[in-house]
């Protein structure tokens, strides 16, 4: 079952509630992959929620629709539906459960100012126990937690999980957080109002502050919330904390508004998906990483100190919404800083603006940026702009950089004898 939403009886709230792992969300409850029996052939495996006889019920009929087509799958196919009636009995055969939290006063509401050290929000002891990956519901179900394990393809050169993937990791949690809200269709957050009528989210804006980048073999705790952000926005915010200490690493926080996929125009907030959303909304006082005000300037070709050429998107740098991923541009805009300063420095802020989608056939990006000032421990500011060959703008963006750290944590063992 999935985390109790709005309209989920009251009698649910205050109970432990077992929902399937998100890899395992999708219906019909039924996989294809290449077995060990009988190389190069595939066999099908049924995976089917525990006492959840109507998930059983679609696997057996998905499963014997597809046995009906192709006579050599038969054996297989029978298998695969046998393992799922009896999946129930079999607790080595479930997939492994998100765990949901709640208690029994449902309140959109979490008393005090929500700001990164004195955070309000419970680092629970008992969670820093759980290993990592899966999701639990905590605050009253309106904050998304994950436990996360950094792994070596996360890290750059200095071993350090590298901005790009925290960039992932923000957009992941939040997706698995609003498929546990119960409310979600299809695709990134779209709610049955936004696919009937084509609508999408769209990033506008993105300000993270980082204090400490989690290290190879580490593993963070990661929470996320949700609230409206102005008349036309939903606001994302993220804290990333050390999973032994409690620490606070990494603040973020974005804005998105929706767009029209046939017309790749804005639109603004509609009352139906507000009132989907709202019942999940977290009121806080003010953002967990409120942005920069000061305006970032437009960096022309003329006023860079550094400009890097010949950037084009990729079929692989693509979204569900045929654009290019937000976070794609974080890579352009790195690859247009000065080699002196990506060899000793590291990313420690940053605020985006986004000016404008682009897309497959958008060629011949120019990654510009400049110096605008000089931070605290011969730290650096920049300012960049990403362009196209006709001069439109894509982005803009302002920067930070610290002198890097040369410590680092080894990757631990995680191997265990069974």
């Amino acid at each position: 079952m999935v985390a109790p939403s709005a309209n989920s009886s009251s009698s649910l709230w205050g109970m432990k509630i077992q929902v399937p792992h998100r890899k395992y969300r999708s219906s019909p409850q039924l996989s294809f992959g290449r077995g060990g029996a009988g190389r190069g052939k595939f066999v099908v495996v049924a995976l089917a929620p525990a006492r959840n006889d109507g998930a059983v019920a679609r696997s057996s009929s998905a499963a014997a629709a597809i046995a009906s087509s192709s006579s050599t799958t038969t054996t297989a196919l029978q298998t695969a539906m046998s393992r799922a009636k009896t999946a129930t009995s079999s607790s080595s055969f479930l997939p492994p459960p998100v765990t949901t939290w709640t208690t029994a006063n449902k309140s959109n509401i979490i008393d005090g100012h929500v700001d990164g050290d004195n955070l309000k929000l419970d680092f629970r002891s008992d969670f820093a126990s759980e290993p990592a990956g899966g999701g639990v519901l905590v605050e009253n179900g309106l904050v998304y937690r994950e436990r996360v394990l950094v792994k070596s393809f996360e890290i750059g050169p200095d071993w350090k999980l590298t901005m790009g993937s925290l960039m992932k990791y923000f957009q992941d949690t939040a997706l698995s957080h609003t498929a546990c809200m119960g409310i979600v269709a299809e695709g990134f957050g779209w709610t049955p109002y936004m696919r009937s009528n084509n609508l999408c989210w769209v990033v506008t804006a993105t300000h993270v502050v980082v204090n400490r980048y989690p290290s190879w073999g580490e593993v963070f705790q990661l929470d996320n919330w949700l609230y409206a952000s102005g008349k036309n926005g939903l606001g994302n915010d993220w804290l990333i904390r050390d999973g032994k200490t409690g620490q606070v690493l990494v603040r973020a926080t974005n804005c998105c508004v929706m767009m029209n996929k046939n017309t790749r125009r804005l639109s603004r907030f509609v009352q139906e998906v507000r009132d989907e959303f709202a019942p999940h909304f977290l009121t806080v006082s003010d953002s967990v990483a409120p942005r920069d005000k000061r305006k970032i300037q437009r960096v022309t070709i003329e006023s860079a100190d550094n400009v890097r050429t010949g950037l084009s998107p990729g079929w692989n740098d693509l979204d569900i919404n045929y654009h290019v991923s937000n976070v794609k541009y974080i890579d352009w805009i790195i690859e247009g800083a000065p080699r002196w300063i990506l060899e000793s420095r590291e990313l420690c802020g940053m605020t985006l603006e986004y000016k404008k989608e682009c897309r497959i056939d958008d060629g011949g990006i120019q990654s510009l940026s400049k110096m605008v000032g000089k931070l605290e421990g011969d730290g650096v500011e920049l300012e960049h702009s990403l362009c196209m060959e006709d001069g439109s703008e894509i982005m803009r963006a302002r920067t930070s950089w610290r002198i890097k750290s040369n410590v680092r944590a080894p990757a631990p063992a995680r191997c265990r004898t069974v």
